[in-house]
């Protein structure tokens, strides 16, 4: 059935108008339709946009995207990279639902949405609770309960971008994670903070040994204290999946997997996370 849709175009998967959940679903002109300045993702992976495309390709736009309308055409509130996807395919056209917004529920909508497609890295979401906060004077509290988060969460996610860019940069391309810039963080010389930044991407070291790290005043481990680079390598990895720190500790052959979680939300996230596999 795929292949007889993608012999009549990509048009063919676009649906023609209906109501979804009570709300008209428009086939709106692609080149009315604009981002908006308020959304939170600045990062849009190659690999996953190539992997839209190809969903749709063989489904076609399962969600609608939401606009608002803007001067003679429409931005987009949700629905960034299915615009994109849909772009590149060569369609005219894209399925659409109208609503009426403000700017601040246009930045909360998108920010609820990235979240919730665990879509923002710990940089872009900072970004975006601070604009919530200079923009639209919202209270930290106010942003946790706007998006089902613990005060101390919007707290913690704020206090990265007090670090300088270029460790903002490493955060944004996973390199760290947010409990390594934390140990950061807690070094108030600059000096000092790309040290332990140094020592965390050459070595491989955990946030537990960063933080030990700080606590010596920046000593380096004893060469008995170093993980294996295979060690290291697979750190990395297990970071870069579960979005956390992680340390694998053992001796020969036995040995344990320490994953770290910062609230329960961050918990059910980690869980899931295991149950897929």
């Amino acid at each position: 059935m795929a292949r007889k849709a993608l012999g009549r175009g990509i048009e063919s998967l676009i649906p023609t108008e209906e109501r979804e959940g009570g709300e008209e679903v428009q086939n709106l002109p692609l080149h009315l339709i604009h981002p908006n300045p308020y959304q939170p993702r600045r990062e849009m992976g190659s690999e996953a946009l190539e992997e839209l495309k190809s969903s749709i390709q063989e489904r076609g736009v399962i969600q609608p995207i939401l606009v608002r309308r803007k001067g003679g055409g429409y931005e987009v509130i949700s629905g960034h990279r299915r615009v994109e996807a849909v772009r590149s395919l060569g369609s005219s056209k894209i399925p659409a639902i109208l609503r009426e917004a403000t700017d601040q529920e246009v930045l909360e909508l998108a920010l609820i949405e990235n979240l919730l497609r665990e879509d923002l890295n710990p940089i872009e979401e900072a970004k975006a609770y601070q604009e919530l906060i200079q923009t639209f004077h919202l209270s930290q509290e106010k942003i946790a309960q706007r998006v089902g988060r613990a005060r101390s969460t919007i707290s913690n996610f704020l206090r990265l971008l007090e670090l300088p860019q270029s460790i903002q940069e490493q955060i944004t391309r996973g390199k760290i994670t947010p409990g390594h810039a934390r140990a950061i963080l807690s070094l108030r010389d600059e000096k000092r903070q790309m040290g332990l930044l140094k020592e965390i991407l050459e070595q491989g070291i955990s946030v537990r040994g960063a933080e030990t790290w700080v606590q010596k005043g920046g000593k380096k481990r004893s060469r008995k204290e170093r993980k294996s680079p295979e060690l290291s390598a697979l750190e990395r990895e297990l970071m870069e999946k579960f979005g956390t720190r992680v340390r694998i500790e053992g001796k020969g052959k036995r040995g344990k997997v320490v994953i770290e979680y910062y609230s329960y939300e961050d918990l059910e996230r980690i869980v899931e996370i295991l149950q897929k596999g």
